[in-house]
């Protein structure tokens, strides 16, 4: 029996971002969510910033965040945006995230109602999940990896 529950799409989607090799970049991003990338201003200098609208799946906004070249930075960051409607709750994620408590963070004065993030390292990629901490419902995917200082 094939899982079509909204957890095991948000795991996937998530797999597909380990897979690309290196830093992530606008196509193997765009690749692996099946969207297109438009280049959009970045406030920050040493940064150039990236964003799509997958057109089905849970996800309403893909975000990718990469260093300029010659930039002191290093990281590279693909955030995904929960589609408004759809509601994923911490229970449904635990079967497919580990979310162990040293990873967690709670931070009760972003609104509506507070955010508690868990932060899982999975081999070069640390994943963040955002939850509405009152409702402990997903708000948000990140996903963090640096270029190799090689």
């Amino acid at each position: 029996m094939t899982d079509t529950s909204q957890a095991y799409a948000i795991r996937a989607s998530v797999d597909r971002l380990l897979t690309a090799a290196g830093p992530f970049d606008p196509s193997t991003v765009a690749a692996a969510c099946a969207t297109e990338l438009r280049e959009i201003l970045c406030s920050n200098a040493f940064m150039r910033e990236f964003t799509g609208s997958p057109s089905t799946g849970p996800f309403e906004t893909l975000t990718l965040r990469i260093p300029r070249p010659y930039s002191p930075a290093s990281l590279h960051l693909a955030a995904l945006t929960v589609r408004t409607g759809v509601v994923v709750r911490q229970d449904e994620l635990r079967g497919y995230f580990a979310m162990p408590r040293q990873g967690m963070a709670l931070e009760p004065h972003v609104p509506p109602e507070g955010v508690v993030s868990f932060r899982e390292e999975i081999g070069d990629t640390a994943v963040f999940l955002d939850l509405r901490a009152k409702s402990r419902t997903l708000t948000t995917v990140a996903l963090h990896r640096h270029a190799s200082s090689d």
